[in-house]
């Protein structure tokens, strides 16, 4: 996440089938809902400085169109017969943040479950290279930094890595793990032999982001590239000038795009 990052999350709940006993009994399916509205608008309640988080709760069963909560029985039901190939992307690093008694337990052995069901790899590898090639057709990179949807960006890098997980995740055995230890792993285990340099990218990427996220109020406007920005950019990164650290990041670009082609087409006959 950076700076101006949404905050993606699913509310799941466990409860018998039984009213509430408040003042007002409710179902669980309506108080559970009208929980997650309180939090979601304290979430994203507008302060002298700014809002906390915008928040993104598509990643739920049935998109905005389904209940606000979801029941751990729907999820279990809905991760296992009818979620898409990018709904399991994105649980390869879910967390679990909070819950009560053993419920956080549970739902981390039930992801753990989903991530380990058979999978036709082929099928999965065509459903990533058809959603990266959706995005770079539907959203453009809006400036030569950005890293996160350029082609060999941010994006190519995840996919590497949650794809792997799909096919890989039991060779991997590093359940939730970020990004980065991913690629990471990949390049120990000999499945992305540059693993190693693509997690080094990675963070290279991350950092970039996060500066400008954290400093640029319009980051994707030239004129926001003032030569002290450049500046701070390049020493933040650890780079003698910002004209070494666009050549390079260029050059990464290019390595990632390159090992995302070598990945896919290895990850079909794994």
């Amino acid at each position: 996440m950076t700076f101006t990052s949404d905050l993606d999350f699913i509310l799941l709940y466990d409860a018998p089938d039984a009213e509430s006993d408040g003042e007002r009994p409710l179902a669980p399916s309506h108080y559970f809902a009208r929980l997650t509205q309180r939090l979601v608008a304290a979430l994203a309640a507008p302060t002298s400085e700014g809002v906390l988080y915008e928040t993104d709760m598509r990643l739920r069963p049935s998109g905005n169109a389904g209940p606000l909560a979801t029941s751990l029985a729907s999820f279990r039901s809905y991760q296992r017969g009818e979620a898409w190939t990018w709904e399991h992307l994105a649980l390869s690093r879910a967390r679990v943040v909070a819950g009560t008694g053993d419920l956080p337990t549970v739902v981390e052995r039930e992801m753990a479950e989903v991530m380990a069901l058979p999978r036709d790899k082929d099928k999965i590898i065509d459903d990533v290279v058809s959603m990266r090639a959706l995005m770079a057709k539907e959203r453009k990179p809006r400036h030569a930094f950005d890293l996160k949807l350029a082609d060999g960006g941010l994006v190519d890098l995840e996919f590497i890595a949650q794809s792997a997980q799909l096919v890989a995740g039991a060779q991997i055995d590093l359940p939730q793990a970020p990004p980065a230890e991913v690629l990471t792993r990949l390049g120990e285990i000999g499945l992305v032999p540059k693993g190693q340099r693509l997690a080094e990218i990675h963070t290279v990427y991350a950092t970039v982001l996060q500066i400008m996220s954290s400093a640029l109020v319009s980051p994707f406007k030239d004129e926001a590239w003032s030569p002290a920005f450049q500046d701070l950019l390049a020493q933040l990164c650890h780079y003698p000038d910002f004209g070494r650290l666009a050549l390079d990041v260029s050059e990464m670009q290019g390595e990632v795009a390159a090992a995302a082609a070598a990945w896919y087409e290895a990850a079909r006959r794994l």
